[in-house]
């Protein structure tokens, strides 16, 4: 992995991922780099720290956990989540059952878990699928992605999660 650099009121620290593990600078507290670093760069970090391919799918869905059901809309997918947006209040780290309305024959499904809250939706996490809905989602993803390379080292990535 690349390292990067940081610079914090000229001083310049070498860090390798997000969140911080190691830096350059001796006796330097990792977490309050890393509270900084969240502060200061919001979504800018959640999308730098991403290892899927993300593109932009917008469709109708629906979220099922409890005694709930909410219709909602994607709004990009990767093979290891999505975000939907809604205006429903869907508690974060609660486990999900999603289905999306890819066409009006076929629907894929997974189960996934919340990993963020926004005003206008949720992002997920998905936790494992089966082979039918994992091909679809990985067929969306190269539809709309122009590395098939990349996309297939990610499909590899995500057979751990495919039952």
């Amino acid at each position: 992995m690349a390292h990067k650099l940081l610079d914090i009121a000229g001083v310049k620290y070498v860090y390798d991922s997000y969140p911080l593990k190691r830096v350059s600078k001796a006796n330097t507290d990792v977490g309050v780099l890393n509270k900084w670093l969240q502060f200061q760069c919001g979504a800018i970090k959640i999308m730098n720290s991403r290892h899927f391919t993300r593109v932009d799918y917008s469709v109708g869905a629906s979220v099922r956990y409890g005694n709930n059901v909410v219709l909602c809309n994607t709004d990009n997918v990767s093979l290891r989540g999505m975000y939907l947006k809604t205006d429903h209040q869907i508690p974060l780290d609660v486990p999900v059952h999603v289905t999306v309305y890819s066409s009006s024959q076929s629907s894929l499904k997974f189960n996934a878990k919340v990993v963020r809250k926004e005003a206008d939706g949720v992002g997920l996490q998905i936790n494992n699928l089966n082979v039918h809905s994992f091909v679809q989602l990985r067929d969306i993803v190269t539809e709309h992605c122009n590395d098939q390379g990349k996309v297939m080292q990610e499909t590899y990535k995500m057979l751990k999660c495919i039952y």
